[in-house]
């Protein structure tokens, strides 16, 4: 399913980004790597209200045994390349974790405590999402990829100015913190709590399934119950009547409606720029990417239209919100109280990603995830997220990101130690 990753994450294909903008920039870390925000230069200091925040805004957890990841290989929601599975039994110790994802109020007084500066602000630029750009942003904006014409290359976009220059954060300040890479969330969580560190996909997974076992949601297998919408995710203005019943890529499988009544293309396809994209994907591809078929290329030429118009179409808003929302929308959403853990924003974790868990991952007892690697694992699924594009808001779902990459889709949640030092 290439292009359902891409949907969430244009980032693999950055370098056709470079290569078409005209002004010089910086490139990202696997061309060429910038002054890390963590390096020597960076005042390690601490929030005058570490124990306070680790005692208060956190959770404290008991830990214990549950069942990891998931078995449920239906097709509407699986993706074999997002290593969800297997169904695997992990035993925690305690520890804890905030309830809510960091805010832009929070994210804001990290920086005027210490100075610091995120990547997206060295870079100059990152990823938007199109659908809120304005039209001068957009016009003087880079297409991120032929294959993910809804994401955006954005001068200026960083944690103050989420969808570029123009932008702010003003009426969103208890909205989550976005435009964060993995060590601009690792620097915050650090400074947050004593012991402060992002959570292990194994914590962030057991937090999200609040004591219940194996379930859709964090609240059970319903996603509307007694019709009460309970995360933020994307619902696109057309009518019903215009989309299909299931996703759009089953089975890593491209096709187009057959129906004139539903999603039609928008334009001629250019496949020459789809087919040289997948291409340099499958070329250095060691994660499944290689089982795509060129052949196929007219039908995710149509899949990619198909897409852009159900985004470009608009968010009803039926959950009472387009982009994010603030982090305490929706009450818990268990019974450990944790907010927000499907839909809003992904959330960094700890670990690099795998996918061969019975290989890689053989310890059951507070699993790391993969010894190294060049990707970190992020989880939750965002305000894009919907079950015909991207159906990952679920505990089980998952991601694997660049650390260096940021959106206005990207948050983050933090964690502590049990005993505080």
């Amino acid at each position: 399913m290439l292009l359902s990753f891409v949907i969430c994450f244009p980032f693999l294909l950055v370098a056709s980004v470079v290569e078409a903008t005209d002004r010089p920039t910086e490139l990202p870390s696997f061309l060429q790597e910038p002054a890390s925000p963590l390096d020597e230069e960076y005042p390690k200091q601490f929030s005058p209200l570490a124990r306070q925040n680790a005692e208060i805004a956190m959770v404290l957890l008991g830990g214990g045994e549950f069942t990891m990841g998931t078995n449920d290989t239906t097709a509407a929601i699986f993706d074999e390349s997002d290593g969800e599975t297997p169904a695997r039994r992990v035993h925690l110790s305690p520890f804890r974790i905030g309830r809510f994802a960091v805010t832009n109020k929070d994210f804001a007084e990290f920086v005027k405590e210490t100075g610091y500066i995120t990547e997206a602000e060295r870079w100059g630029w990152s990823f938007a999402f199109e659908s809120f750009l304005s039209e001068e942003v957009h016009r003087n904006s880079t297409l991120a990829s032929a294959l993910a014409p809804w994401w955006v290359k954005v001068d200026g976009a960083d944690w103050k100015h989420p969808h570029g220059i123009d932008s702010s954060i003003d009426e969103r300040i208890d909205h989550p913190v976005v435009q964060v890479s993995w060590d601009d969330a690792a620097a915050f969580c650090e400074w947050y709590a004593p012991g402060g560190r992002l959570p292990t996909e194994a914590e962030w997974e057991f937090a999200a399934r609040g004591g219940l076992d194996s379930k859709l949601y964090p609240w059970g297998d319903e996603m509307n119950p007694s019709g009460q919408h309970r995360m933020n995710i994307w619902q696109s203005a057309l009518p019903k009547e215009q989309l299909p019943s299931e996703n759009f890529y089953l089975n890593g499988e491209y096709y187009l409606l057959p129906s004139e009544e539903g999603l039609r293309l928008l334009s001629p396809i250019k496949t020459e720029a789809i087919a040289e994209e997948m291409a340099a994907l499958v070329s250095r591809s060691s994660t499944g990417l290689q089982r795509i078929q060129l052949e196929g290329v007219q039908k995710a030429a149509a899949s990619v239209q198909m897409t852009h118009r159900f985004y470009s179409s608009g968010n009803s808003k039926e959950d009472g919100h387009s982009g994010t929302c603030p982090v305490d929308a929706y009450g818990p959403q268990n019974d450990y109280g944790m907010h927000n853990m499907a839909g809003n924003v992904w959330e960094w974790t700890a670990d690099k990603w795998t996918t061969n868990h019975h290989i890689e991952w053989p310890v059951t007892k507070d699993p790391r995830g993969a010894p190294e690697g060049s990707k970190q694992v992020l989880k939750g699924g965002s305000f894009i997220c919907n079950w015909l594009t991207c159906p990952r808001m679920r505990p089980s779902g998952r991601k694997a990101l660049d650390p260096d990459s940021g959106s206005d889709s990207i948050g983050f949640r933090c964690a502590a130690p049990a005993q505080l030092p």
